[in-house]
């Protein structure tokens, strides 16, 4: 357990004994009734200060001795008053406060080209930024956007930081303050959304920083450093607006914990979100804090405890807080911080603070601190400070009801979240060593390298492994080996070859580097990935030893070093290098459990109980959080790892990206069923969603000139053939796809409208290529700079994209696109007998078709999406004939074959297409009503949850395994041995769902 988790806890037993307490002599309501009277009263406060303003031309700021104070473009708070009016209509939905909140935002258009102030970020993403996310009204991005190059205009390389005060150089050389922070997210959003990509740059550098020089040991902040504006040493570090220049201002606090929160959200940087933590826990345990949690402008103030209050920093604190609790990766930490800002925003809409509807000059909340040494804005309301609060009652409500477990919450340390079985134990080395050892080198390996797999192995049992490889086999190889550990600050692998190899490239796919071979070699923990490593080699090589170092210092003869486990069950050795005979000595072996190969298929029924049910949701659920790439360093962080090999006990595949949609689908459906959501903190699950969302945006080509714009890669396809054994494919029907199952959940679930963006953007992109090409074709080669000449039936799921964006925006620009992109599928590759043939060739024409049962799944994915969309079409009837023949071939046990007509002997049992075909006649029979539809589908969930592996491998616990020729959807990589994928697991998951819902319908008809 980490001493930050400790302090957390010990900090809950403190506090959670004081809230039963307090609730046995008054009842507390609930949190959503304390959310919906603040609401209501906040809305009365300002329909009231809108009557009452003298012009609708300026923008309330404060009231000074009982008269309102307004504002006008340039002054920094500016914002705040229509980004509290665009909380209000996200709040109460209401049309009305939509209106004003457009009405004062046009009026700071002119702020995006203001270069003279760093709170340009505070003005626009207030304002423009909530309208954008809220309404997608398109004619607030380019203020936006043109509002970061103004920003970014106040960037100094020489300091690594934005400048935030013009003043006289005989007061500050080049000040920044602790607040500059709160501007950055317009730059990282602006660098995802059309600008240019050093802007997030830019936001980094800043943060870095300002960690370097902004913080105390304790984790408190100065509020302004000021620097030399050349050499970027620092002059001197002050506090303008605390007591003194070593207190701790109270709002400078809460900046740092809300701007750090935030570029970890933004980043997916770890150390931010350490460094949030670290704040979280200054503030939450400082000795000085009031019992109700709203802290007095500065933690070291004299005079308490009668010293002012400040509201503000409180409100800024509690918003930070509820977006912590979702974003830390100690579930007992998120329990601690949601559990304070929930105590916090209590207060605060208590009537101490809330002001009586009527008073107060219109504002929310009273009692903020402005500047109290230049006794400025004391004790009174500010608007900053109301537009916090609503945020803060916004996340309460959407994160949803009271956070405060009960003591016997089932939350165990060391987890990735609440539920994952398993304890992920941090390796602890400690040794004794003599008093002239300075520092030593560990070295870790992993058990799963003993046996390192590589893109030549054959299946032991493959029917035909002549067809494996092609004939001569090239002279190079692809080997894989695993990385189980976190890679901690100073890591690096290392690579043992038998003989120097003349080319060697590690994860050439991600970042091209290529090296002369050496019989040993580094490799930067920044190239690393976790799980899975390409190590390309030419000519092939035997890659005979593989394994993490780390240089540790030794202090008075004690070594003390930990390094977090990514599996369950951690297994290999940890050898410390002797620097006098070279020799390694072995301080640690763990050696693997036994493990039991896995059963495919056969496995006896199931039935569709409720408690069956809810075990193998959880337990899918669970697969994919531990699916998750965690690495922050690589290129696809926070996305997933498509499948798990059993055979070489690894994640594999981060780069698949379109496979993650059905992934994200589950995760979303299954947060809104309450038996799964509270066994995590809250939204727990949707931000795990979204950062997979988020990887696949990143990888989107964004260059205009470029023949694939808008679309992101989809995969690298791999063969012993290729250049480096990977090549870069961006498909058009696989983005739709994603598009459908990912990025549009994501905007309903999230408000963020980059996701409906990029889904226009893609249909776009799609509408081209269409007018372009008789047929799409499946993928752009990047490398070679080709369209293929081919498109498969899997072409037809890209319907799935453009239905959720009729469904979604009601423009019938895009119902008309997905009919019109179905019919040219239809026109290539439909069939007489209501099959799909398997593909087209522009050159050569019809594939045939191969009856493959995913293949012919995707082909009746896109006729119901097309159904869907185009109800007036007959798509519907091509999709029961589609069910006729499926229905036919489906197998007693509910599974069907990898070739549905053919033998399950020779090709194995399609558990990818059982998990995809269960979902889908689940959804043709909420079309059709026919029972037959629903008892096949019944019967393929019923195969699926038997067939969930529950075996000696803990990290595929949850997954369903294949062994065909697909076993890894490509039939060159990984054909016929025993691998889990994720979107399998997706679409079983799903089709539970449907289960569920059809059961609690019945049951409440009954």
């Amino acid at each position: 357990m980490s001493s930050l988790a400790r302090l957390l806890l010990w900090f809950a037993v403190l506090m959670f004994p004081a809230v039963a307490l307090a609730d046995v002599a008054a009842p507390q309501p609930e949190l959503r009734t304390v959310i919906d009277q603040a609401l209501h009263i906040s809305a009365q406060q300002y329909e009231w200060m809108i009557a009452h303003l003298p012009t609708q031309e300026r923008m309330p700021r404060t009231l000074d001795k009982g008269k309102l104070v307004t504002v006008r473009e340039r002054d920094w708070t500016v914002g705040f008053f229509p980004g509290a009016l665009w909380y209000l209509y996200e709040g109460t939905k209401m049309p009305t406060w939509r209106a004003a909140a457009e009405r004062f935002t046009r009026l700071l258009e002119s702020e995006q080209l203001n270069t003279r102030t760093h709170d340009v970020g505070f003005i626009l993403n207030s304002s423009y930024g909530n309208g954008l996310r809220l309404t997608g009204d398109a004619a607030y991005r380019p203020v936006l956007l043109k509002g970061a190059q103004s920003l970014a205009t106040r960037f100094s390389p020489f300091v690594g930081s934005i400048k935030s005060w013009d003043r006289s150089p005989d007061e500050y050389t080049f000040a920044v303050i602790i607040d500059n922070l709160m501007n950055l997210e317009l730059l990282t959003w602006a660098a995802r959304n059309g600008g240019e990509s050093r802007l997030r740059d830019i936001a980094i550098a800043h943060a870095d920083t300002t960690l370097a020089n902004h913080f105390r040991p304790d984790s408190s902040t100065f509020h302004v450093v000021d620097y030399d504006n050349v050499t970027g040493r620092v002059l001197r570090r002050i506090t303008h607006q605390g007591t003194a220049d070593n207190s701790a201002w109270a709002r400078g606090q809460a900046w740092s914990l809300y701007g750090y929160t935030m570029m970890f959200r933004e980043t997916h940087e770890v150390r931010y979100l350490e460094t949030a933590e670290k704040v979280a826990h200054f503030i939450m345990n400082h000795p000085r804090l009031p019992a109700d949690k709203i802290p007095y402008w500065d933690f070291d103030a004299p005079g308490q405890p009668n010293a002012p209050r400040d509201s503000s920093a409180a409100a800024i604190m509690s918003s930070a807080l509820f977006e912590l609790s979702g974003l830390t990766r100690d579930p007992a930490a998120a329990t601690c911080y949601a559990a304070f800002a929930e105590a916090q925003l209590r207060s605060l809409a208590s009537p101490t603070y809330l002001a009586e509807p009527g008073t107060n000059g219109g504002f929310i909340l009273k009692h903020a601190t402005g500047n109290f040494p230049k006794n400025s804005e004391i004790d009174g309301p500010i608007n900053y400070a109301d537009y916090y609060f609503l945020e803060a009652l916004i996340r309460a409500r959407a994160f949803g009801g009271s956070y405060v477990k009960p003591a016997a919450a089932s939350v165990e340390l060391g987890r990735e979240a609440g539920k994952i079985t398993g304890k992920y134990a941090p390796l602890e080395i400690t040794l004794t060593l003599p008093l002239d050892k300075k520092s030593v080198e560990l070295r870790f390996r992993s058990a799963r390298n003993r046996t390192m797999s590589k893109i030549t192995d054959i299946a032991p049992n493959h029917p035909a492994p002549q067809t494996v490889l092609p004939s001569p086999k090239p002279d190079k190889e692809v080997w894989y080996p695993v990385v189980d550990l976190r890679l901690n600050a100073g890591m690096n692998g290392v690579l043992r070859w038998q003989t120097a190899p003349r080319v060697v490239a590690v994860n050439h796919h991600f970042h091209g580097q290529v090296e002369t071979g050496k019989t040993e070699m580094s490799v930067a923990a920044e190239i690393l990935e976790s799980w899975e490593n390409s190590v390309y080699c030419e000519p092939a090589v035997a890659l005979q030893d593989f394994y993490l170092a780390v240089r540790v210092p030794v202090i008075n003869g004690a070594l003390k070093y930990s390094v977090a486990s990514l599996a369950e069950n951690w297994a290999g050795t940890v050898t410390m290098l002797d620097t006098v005979t070279s020799q390694e000595v072995e301080v640690l072996r763990i050696e693997p459990k036994p493990f039991i190969s896995a059963q495919i298929g056969g496995a006896p029924a199931i039935a569709l109980t409720t408690p069956n049910l809810k075990r193998a949701l959880m337990d899918s659920v669970n697969y994919l959080l531990r699916a998750q790439n965690r690495n922050s360093s690589s290129p696809t962080a926070g996305g997933l790892h498509l499948f798990y090999d059993l055979d070489a006990q690894t994640y594999r595949s981060s780069h698949w990206i379109w496979g993650a949609g059905p992934a994200v689908s589950a995760l979303l459906e299954a947060e809104k069923i309450p038996f799964i959501s509270q066994q995590f903190p809250p939204r727990f699950l949707t931000n795990r969603a979204d950062e997979i969302g988020r990887s696949g945006l990143a990888l989107r080509i964004l260059d205009p000139k470029h023949p694939a714009y808008g679309i992101p890669l989809s995969r690298w396809r791999r063969s012993i053939d290729l250049p480096f054994g990977y090549e870069q494919c961006a498909a058009v029907s696989d983005a739709l796809f994603l598009s459908g199952w990912s990025w549009i959940p994501l905007y309903q679930a999230t408000g963020n409208v980059e996701y409906l963006r990029a889904t226009e953007l893609l249909a776009a992109s799609t509408a081209r290529l269409m007018k372009e090409y008789e047929l799409v074709p499946q993928d752009y080669y990047v490398d070679r700079r080709e369209w293929s000449e081919h498109t498969i039936d899997e072409s037809g799921f890209g319907v799935e994209g453009l239905r959720a964006l009729y469904a979604t925006t009601k423009e019938s620009r895009y119902k008309k696109q997905a009919d019109d992109y179905m019919k040219q599928h239809l026109a290539k590759l439909s069939r007489d007998d209501g099959l799909w043939e398997r593909g087209w060739n522009r050159r050569t024409g019809v594939m045939p078709t191969i009856r493959m049962t995913r293949g012919l799944g995707w082909a009746m994915e896109g006729l119901l999406a097309a159904h869907e969309a185009v109800p007036e079409g007959d798509y519907l009837t091509r999709a029961k004939r589609l069910a006729d023949s499926m229905i036919k071939w489906q197998r007693a046990d509910g599974s069907w074959v990898f070739i549905a007509d053919q033998a399950v002997e020779r090709y194995g049992i399609s558990e990818k297409g059982t998990a995809l075909w269960s979902l889908l006649f689940y959804r043709l029979y909420r079309a059709s009503g026919d029972a037959r539809h629903l008892a096949a589908a019944r019967q393929a969930l019923s195969w699926c949850i038997a067939n969930q592996y529950r075996g000696s491998d803990p990290e595929a616990h949850g997954g369903i395994v294949g062994m065909t020729e697909h076993s890894a959807v490509g039939a060159g990589h990984r054909a016929w041995f025993k691998v889990a994928c994720a979107y399998t697991t997706g679409f079983a998951a799903l089709a539970t769902i449907e289960e569920l819902k059809i059961q609690t319908l019945d049951s409440n008809t009954k």
